[in-house]
């Protein structure tokens, strides 16, 4: 059984020293174990497994690929970049070319986060 913690606008402070805050992330239970409690009330010190990066309109698109790169570089798992201006999601994992999906109804991944399935028809609607 895994066991994940899903985490709201929290901060990681990545193997690089880049400190980054995801809109979404899990980390496994395990890692969480292993930290003091002290290290729990600030950006912690480790990379999530996975995690869910929504781009606003005025992002630059190079630069988001650009995180979710470093992303990946620092361990994550698996990312997903949605863009909903331009109605994809890009899917990173491990060291694989990321993977551009047009317009889909929902993501999820059973080999890494089982059972997790997201709907993005209303971040697809007009004015989200």
């Amino acid at each position: 059984m895994i066991c994940l913690s899903l985490l709201l606008s929290a901060g990681f402070l990545l193997p690089n020293g880049a400190m980054r805050s995801p809109d979404l992330a899990w980390v496994l239970r395990e890692q969480l174990d292993t930290m003091r409690p002290k290290q729990k009330r600030r950006f912690l010190p480790l990379v999530p497994d996975d995690l869910i990066a929504l781009a606003s309109p005025g992002d630059d698109s190079d630069g988001v690929h650009a995180k979710m790169r470093e992303w990946r570089d620092n361990g994550v798992r698996l990312g997903w970049l949605i863009l909903p201006e331009q109605r994809q999601v890009w899917r990173y994992t491990g060291t694989d070319e990321p993977a551009c999906l047009d317009n889909p109804a929902q993501i999820g991944d059973d080999a890494l986060l089982p059972g997790l399935v997201l709907p993005l028809m209303r971040i697809w609607d007009p004015g989200f």
